[in-house]
């Protein structure tokens, strides 16, 4: 998986210790942007999308595809069940 990161308000170092048992590299793409790739086991993926959601604009899933999608059907039905 490809994580963008916002580092606000300490959100890599907050990334990297929630995801710390997870295999990741992290590479500096400008002066407060990071991209990290995370190694996933399929059965994680739940947990991972909570996670993910619980840091709000600070993180952005950039691929795969499939959990991208995933993590926008997620914000719809929340969406929906707030109205």
């Amino acid at each position: 998986m490809e994580l963008l990161v916002q580092d606000e308000r300490q959100a890599l170092e907050r990334v990297m210790m929630q995801f710390s048992i997870y295999q990741k590299a992290t590479e500096r793409i400008e002066e407060n942007s990071y991209r990290i790739t995370l190694t996933y086991e399929a059965e994680d993926e739940i947990d991972l999308m909570i996670q993910i959601l619980s840091f709000g604009t600070s993180l952005k899933v950039a691929g795969p595809e499939a959990f991208v999608e995933q993590i926008k059907n997620r914000l719809e039905m929340q969406k929906r069940c707030g109205h």
